[in-house]
């Protein structure tokens, strides 16, 4: 019986020294590689996103190259010099439409006018900056609407920030009715978007 209790004992430490064996050794490695699964799970993924990036980026490119007008986009912001065309447009608009206008430039340039502008429409711009103006206006309600699309588009960037409309003044007859001009008489604000130097 002392050599089946020796051989016994010999095969329990030996187990016994396996399973440490399993325990120190094994499930480290089992560990890293479980580690290096999620690594890679995760690199693929990366990559996945990367792949998506790329092929928007290659439409991106497509369509640019496809797009018409590109130029035009970038001459429709004036340099100051140029300021005057567009104001020969709204004229023309007005010329063309039978409005009476007269327009009141506030230009930051100008030292007289320096500070007067507190408020810009928007904000953050690095290559451009705003020259408001104000027009003032003088029509029948269908010329104003007229004028209206004509600025609307306009070859220069503009935007307007405020209209104030109201009717001009009519008279009464000698019955005491009273009848409107028809004219409407109004306020337009606005601003120019120019490059800045």
């Amino acid at each position: 019986m002392k050599n089946q209790t020796k051989i016994i004992a010999i095969s329990l430490f030996g187990l016994i020294v396996s399973f440490g064996l399993v325990l120190s050794v094994v499930n480290p490695t089992l560990s890293k590689i479980d580690e290096l699964n999620k690594a890679i799970l995760i690199k693929i993924i990366e990559q996945k996103q990367l792949e998506e990036q790329i092929t928007i980026f290659k439409n991106s490119q497509r369509d640019l190259a496809r797009a018409t007008g590109k130029q035009s986009i970038s001459e429709s912001v004036l340099k100051r010099e140029d300021l005057q065309l567009a104001i020969q447009k709204i004229e023309s608009a007005a010329l063309a439409t039978k409005v009476s206008e007269s327009m009141a430039i506030v230009d930051e340039t100008d030292p007289l006018k320096k500070g007067s502008v507190d408020k810009q429409l928007i904000n953050g711009k690095s290559f451009i900056t705003e020259v408001p103006y104000t027009l003032n206006v003088s029509s029948d309600f269908r010329q104003l609407i007229d004028f209206m699309r004509y600025m609307e588009h306009l070859p220069h960037f503009t935007e307007v920030s405020r209209i104030s409309l109201q009717a001009s003044g009519g008279s009464a007859d000698s019955k005491g009715t009273f009848s409107h001009s028809g004219t409407i008489i109004g306020s337009i604000e606005s601003v120019f978007f120019i490059q800045k130097k």
